[in-house]
């Protein structure tokens, strides 16, 4: 059976001489893993279509045999103007494809996630958005999906509770400052969150204790890799 899918390509990996095993986010709000083949050529037009971060439109053939799907035909919907050409705007590209493989368990549908995701590159291939925040805002709105949105309060966030306390935890708790910043973009909407002025370091700071409560609250036997050009994008 042939099906016709929307996807978000997330990642892939080569398999054997002349394939690749492609990870995307479907339009059926699940992360799918794909198998493809026609990599031959070292510049091969396949290549082009699975770079991570394209939008595309593909022929997925559902075999009774085996649980692999087959990638038969794919076309880049709309190709991005800076999402992917642009150091800064493709390092946080990088960012929130890995915390979707990392996050998201394959197959587990995630409903809306698809859209949500998609209008997010959209807003980052825009030229004229401030995007530092884009990563922490990915990180909250994630954390919906995932069932794990801390509740607004005041006081200290206990990474590994996932809730505000009045005294700080020697071990998991985060500085005041930085809870009150997270206090504040918690009740606010993502296109304001996306405006919330922060210094460098804080958030830098923000990312890394929203992973680690990420890690604390999630099932996964992988971590996100990319924070460290993360951070030293973020610090120029």
């Amino acid at each position: 059976m042939i099906e016709v899918v929307q996807a978000i390509v997330i990642h892939s990996v080569p398999h054997k001489d002349s394939s690749r095993i492609v990870y995307v986010l479907s339009g059926n709000d699940q992360i799918i893993t794909l198998y493809a083949s026609g990599f031959g050529k070292k510049r091969s037009p396949k290549a082009a279509i699975y770079y991570p971060g394209n939008h595309i439109e593909l022929e997925v053939v559902k075999n009774h045999i085996t649980t692999l799907l087959k990638a038969k035909e794919a076309n880049i919907i709309k190709p991005w103007q800076t999402l992917q050409s642009d150091f800064y705007k493709s390092t946080v590209l990088t960012f929130i494809l890995e915390c979707l493989m990392v996050y998201i368990k394959q197959g587990q549908t995630s409903s809306g996630l698809y859209d949500t995701v998609l209008n997010y590159l959209y807003i980052l291939d825009n030229e004229d958005i401030d995007y530092a925040n884009m990563p922490i805002v990915f990180l909250l709105k994630l954390s919906q999906y995932l069932g794990i949105y801390p509740e607004n309060g005041e006081g200290y966030f206990n990474i590994r509770e996932g809730k505000f306390e009045e005294r700080k935890h020697s071990s998991y708790g985060m500085e005041r400052k930085e809870s009150s910043k997270l206090a504040c973009l918690l009740v606010l909407k993502p296109s304001d969150q996306l405006k919330e002025r922060m210094g460098n370091n804080q958030r830098r700071s923000l990312i890394k204790h929203y992973l680690e409560f990420l890690d604390f609250h999630v099932d996964s036997h992988m971590k996100v890799l990319s924070l460290d050009i993360l951070s030293t994008v973020l610090n120029d």
